[in-house]
């Protein structure tokens, strides 16, 4: 049995295995948004995680056999959005896990986002998929595991 655990990433982590799951990302999303059209969009954002404040902002690896194999960038705020009422909210900016390891061992990823949310003191946790097939997918998975939809935001390029 392959063994998974998810740690939040520190100095320990290499940057270049972190990195080189960025890049995966930004090549296997292959659709509109940051990763596509800035690959450095993520690397400049995990620069910013491991060399600034973390205290409201954790970036969670997937760990096999030592190396990352998946990621989750989360942030937590209080949020002045009418339907969370200025609560604390704790949001998933990004996830991903490459192909070969996706599969329950990919929601552990979210089990310690939301018990990191938790400690953060969050009322409530976000997840986003993009409007595509995986997408559709992770739809499914999110309301199995009792997340209601509450809004769908477009996005529009302006310059």
């Amino acid at each position: 049995m392959q063994q998974y655990n998810v740690e939040i990433a520190g100095p320990e982590h290499n940057l270049d295995d972190i990195y080189a799951l960025a890049d995966e990302a930004g090549k296997n999303t292959g659709r509109q948004g940051s990763l596509n059209k800035d690959p450095e969009f993520l690397r400049n954002s995990l620069d910013a995680i491991m060399n600034g404040d973390t205290s409201q902002v954790a970036l969670f690896l997937l760990m096999h056999e030592g190396k990352p194999i998946g990621f989750l960038l989360a942030a937590c705020t209080n949020t002045p959005h009418i339907l969370m009422k200025g609560e604390t909210v704790a949001a998933e900016l990004i996830w991903y896990v490459s192909n070969d390891h996706r599969g329950r061992q990919a929601w552990s990823l979210v089990d310690a986002f939301e018990t990191w949310a938790q400690d953060q003191g969050a009322k409530y946790t976000v997840m986003a998929h993009l409007e595509d097939k995986i997408g559709e997918s992770l739809d499914k998975i999110y309301r199995s595991q009792g997340y209601v939809p509450v809004e769908r935001t477009y996005l529009r390029e302006i310059s």
